[in-house]
């Protein structure tokens, strides 16, 4: 069985500490985990730190310990996860694939991702598009500042790349906006239909709807 993100990314960080460190990041990576399932069945509200402890299986007195708050536990959970999609962007900035290959490879990490996170997907989209009608402004205010900021790095290296393959710059920021919003909606029905088709096979399908039309086949060419 493939090691999620998550456990992986927290292997490789327990490798360099010691044992104490260790045991609080397992617990606290726990919790959050725990707490991403819960905010994405029953959104912030009604979610209360009790569920939280029952499924990760710690005491109140632990989760205070990590987290002082339910509102800084679930902004933790949004912090993390974007974190890594931020991190995820940065390495394939730095690996200068030509400009199909970078797209693909970044549609193709955005679907895996989100495959091993649905729940956090779940929040994602919710927070992004206002369907979580929740009473705390504050809250709302900051996430989804967190998740445009995210989206803006994503829309500025998708535009780039689009420049870099000639595809003409005065509707490079269109087409990456159109591209982001495709990848979420396949993302919406692979998720909930729980597709077989793999990541790899689903970048290729999207790819093919973007980059078929006489232009895209022209700077292929030269």
């Amino acid at each position: 069985m493939e090691l999620s993100s998550r456990i992986v990314e927290l292997i490789a960080r327990m490798e360099k500490i010691g044992r104490r460190e260790k045991e609080r990041l397992i617990r606290k990576s726990d919790i959050i985990s725990a707490a991403e399932e819960i905010f994405a069945r029953r959104g912030f509200s009604a979610t209360t730190m009790q569920e939280v402890a029952n499924l990760s299986e710690f005491g109140m007195s632990t989760l205070y310990k990590f987290f002082s708050s339910k509102y800084e536990l679930y902004c933790s959970v949004i912090d993390e996860n974007l974190e890594k999609l931020h991190t995820r962007l940065a390495q394939l900035n730095e690996m200068q694939l030509d400009w199909r290959k970078a797209i693909e490879r970044f549609i193709s990490d955005h679907l895996q991702f989100f495959q091993e996170n649905r729940h956090f997907f779940r929040i994602y989209m919710a927070e992004k598009f206002g369907f979580t009608h929740e009473p705390e402004r504050d809250l709302e205010s900051r996430t989804k500042a967190r998740i445009a900021e995210y989206v803006e790095h994503a829309e500025s290296a998708l535009r780039r790349w689009i420049e870099q393959g000639h595809l003409g710059t005065s509707g490079a920021r269109e087409r990456s906006l159109a591209l982001l919003s495709t990848l979420e909606s396949h993302l919406s029905r692979w998720l909930t239909d729980d597709d077989a088709t793999s990541a790899e096979e689903r970048a290729a399908l999207i790819m093919g709807i973007f980059f078929t039309d006489p232009d895209c086949l022209h700077a292929e060419g030269g």
